[in-house]
């Protein structure tokens, strides 16, 4: 999962188009909770950072704050 900490991505998704996503935003995180290959193509459209999240680091985040993954999912 990507968490744009500056900058901006657009994702193109296969269903519904492209979104520009900003600095707070995220994706990726359908493989995450899915355990799928992703579907969504970022591209960054300025200097962008970025926090990479894998599902082992998810993983441990849930269990210091029980209620992410729903967080995480209810965006999804």
């Amino acid at each position: 999962m990507n968490l744009i900490a500056a900058g901006a991505v657009d994702v193109a998704l296969p269903d519904c188009g492209r979104r520009r996503l900003v600095e707070g935003d995220f994706f990726g995180e359908m493989a995450l909770l899915s355990r799928e290959p992703r579907s969504a193509t970022g591209t960054a459209t300025v200097t962008t950072d970025l926090l990479i999240i894998d599902a082992v680091e998810f993983l441990r985040l849930c269990e210091r704050v029980p209620d992410m993954r729903e967080k995480v999912e209810a965006v999804a």
